[in-house]
């Protein structure tokens, strides 16, 4: 969950909290989705981020499997 309210209800209710980018890098590990591509597809959105958050996680993925 990206939306700061909902991630504060959910984290006083005990519940684990996923954004966008930590699901697509468990996607990523299991092999399910595209790292790089998914990333450019997102990065043509009005998702909000840093950029320095995408490459980070581009270059996480690369270190850990030689690959994106």
């Amino acid at each position: 969950m990206d939306d700061r309210a909902g991630v504060a209800v959910a984290k006083a209710k005990g519940f684990a909290v996923v954004g966008t980018l930590g699901i697509l890098d468990a996607a990523a590990r299991h092999g399910h989705v595209d790292l790089a591509q998914a990333i450019a597809r997102l990065r043509k959105t009005t998702f909000r981020r840093k950029d320095e958050l995408f490459d980070t996680l581009l270059k996480k993925h690369q270190n850990e499997s030689g690959q994106v």
